[in-house]
């Protein structure tokens, strides 16, 4: 029996209305082959051309999806990629690039793609539920560890500072108080020599217990025993602060990237986020539309990001905008070759996205589709396929601010040496 095709299977009444009345359960009798549409975007979908049969073969949670599908619906397929590989954006004569070109040029039955919903492509493409809930992310470089300058004033918390500073202005009050002031001496000069006894003592000068009254020795002698306390708690404390390095990870929303004149975003071309930054009229999204004004935005085919991401972003000096669980790959697939986390995904979601599988305008096959969707999300399987083929995908979503180091001094070690 010869195979058909989708468009051909389903212009017959009776397996129409099967797949129309029961898609939970819908087979094909017959033979039957799709032409599905595909994209490499890790780590959904790994692709490898055979340069034999000039074909592909796939793996990844999408992968393993489209297989389900063919064994519950009784199929076979062949995967094609769109030409420019892009993901699909209309063009200036009307018609669609990308994957959404092949269902509108009915090249392909339908996109197993993770397929970003848009009010442009709803237009002309059906797309079933979603497989991957995701927002657009930042990525950008950790910068290199540094001493915090401000370490000196660390190893107490502000209180204790408070309180010393309140004892030291309390004590030497009380003494002034207390103790006659010697005759020939104006009171001022008589203070600041009293304030500077006591103040040497804080910062390790030698000093001499004064003669006079036995009020004043008293004092000067609980004042030197309190103060080596603090002074040894302090130095001990420093030390350690010294050892500690700060790791800053300053670009964590849109509005951080815009404010900071030195740093570019990197789009990828023909994508969903480049489209509705494009579309902005207001807001934040229209200032992100207008960095190209001043040649802070960046547009990279997908076949560049990589490239970009190893000589653009890792300089700092660039942010690159795509979908968290793309960022999230990037940084695990880093980890898994340097050992170390360089990258990080800021903290702000933007654009909240549902992606997933498209075809043609009222194609049916949808129906079957999305009742198998709901049986994979519903167990958990996908999100199992996606750790499976990200190893090392949550090392670095919490990695440490602050780090502690064993190495000598130098002089970037001193905070008034430091950037």
């Amino acid at each position: 029996m010869a195979v058909q095709s989708l468009k051909t299977a389903l212009q017959d009444n009776e397996t129409l209305q099967r797949l129309l009345q029961h898609p939970e359960t819908f087979r094909f009798n017959t033979p039957v082959s799709l032409v599905i549409g595909v994209k490499h975007w890790p780590p959904n979908m790994f692709l490898t051309e055979d340069t034999v049969t000039g074909g592909f073969t796939a793996k990844g949670p999408l992968a393993n999806f489209v297989e389900i599908l063919a064994m519950s619906m009784n199929f076979t397929y062949k995967l094609i990629e769109a030409p420019d590989k892009a993901w699909g954006a209309p063009l200036p004569n009307g018609t669609w690039n990308g994957l959404v070109g092949l269902i509108t040029r009915e090249d392909a039955d339908i996109i197993a793609a993770t397929v970003c919903r848009s009010s442009a492509r709803s237009q002309v493409v059906d797309y079933a539920w979603p497989i991957v809930v995701t927002s657009g992310k930042l990525l950008a470089v950790r910068n290199r560890p540094e001493i915090d300058p401000w370490s000196f004033v660390m190893p107490f918390a502000p209180v204790v500072w408070l309180a010393f500073l309140l004892f030291l202005l309390g004590t030497l009050a009380l003494l002034l108080l207390l103790e006659p002031r010697p005759q020939g001496l104006d009171f001022r000069t008589w203070a600041l020599d009293n304030f500077f006894r006591f103040f040497g003592a804080c910062v390790s000068q030698a000093i001499s217990i004064p003669s006079g009254g036995r009020s004043k020795k008293s004092f000067m002698v609980s004042w030197i025993c309190l103060v080596a306390i603090l002074s040894w708690s302090y130095r001990c404390n420093l030390i350690a602060l010294l050892a500690t390095r700060h790791i800053r990870t300053p670009i964590q929303t849109l509005r951080d990237l815009l404010d900071n004149p030195k740093m570019t975003l990197i789009l990828e071309e023909n994508a969903i986020f480049s489209s509705v930054i494009e579309a902005a009229k207001s807001g934040i999204l229209k200032e992100v539309s207008d960095l190209k004004v001043n040649k802070r935005l960046l547009y990279l085919p997908n076949k560049m990001l990589p490239w970009g991401v190893e000589n653009l972003v890792r300089k700092g000096k660039h942010a690159l905008l795509i979908d968290g669980l793309g960022v999230n790959k990037i940084i695990a697939d880093d980890f898994s070759n340097a050992g170390r986390c360089d990258f990080y995904m800021a903290k702000e979601a933007i654009l909240p996205l549902g992606c997933g599988i498209i075809a043609k305008k009222g194609n049916p096959i949808l129906q079957a589709i999305n009742y198998r969707i709901g049986l994979v999300e519903s167990n958990g399987l996908y999100k199992h396929w996606e750790r499976q083929f990200m190893p090392n995908s949550t090392t670095c979503l919490n990695a440490p601010s602050k780090i502690t180091v064993r190495e000598a001094f130098a002089l970037t070690s001193i905070w008034v040496c430091t950037k």
